[in-house]
């Protein structure tokens, strides 16, 4: 009977000073954000990269679109799909640099640099689409 005695509160011990050291991180850290995956960025951001492709003044998805995160240790770069979409993980303090990489094949755009949410904020919705909108270049 001793011998079980001893076990539970060693486990008991153990479980104390589990929520001990989780809580003192907590107290510390703050709540890790949500929405995040193991890699430590959070989960992809849907983006559509719109424009007026053939000068009739409708916006649609534009494909060759390259977007890249600005980070101070590395940068990381996505492309649009055909219909102008892609999947991009980004923090909040980094901006955003669209650029058109395929020449004319469907229009040519100025650059924009844009400003990403926040994620933090509590009213952000990562399931969200995210739009830009690129003008197109004037042909001098």
């Amino acid at each position: 009977m001793k011998f079980i005695k001893n076990q539970f509160l060693k486990i008991v011990s153990a479980f104390l000073a589990s929520c001990g050291i989780t809580c003192s991180f907590v107290a510390c850290y703050g709540m890790p954000p949500r929405d995040w995956d193991d890699s430590g960025f959070p989960v992809p951001q849907t983006v559509k990269v719109v424009g007026d492709i053939d000068g009739d003044g409708t916006k649609e998805g534009v494909s060759g679109i390259a977007i890249d995160i600005k980070d101070k240790n590395l940068g990381r770069r996505y492309f649009t799909d055909k219909y102008g979409y892609a999947d991009i993980k980004f923090l909040s303090n980094r901006d955003i640099l669209v650029s058109d990489v395929d020449g004319e094949e469907n229009g040519s755009f100025e650059s924009a640099i844009v400003s990403p949410p926040d994620i933090f904020d509590d009213s952000y919705n990562q399931n969200e689409l995210l739009i830009i909108k690129l003008e197109r270049k004037n042909k001098e």
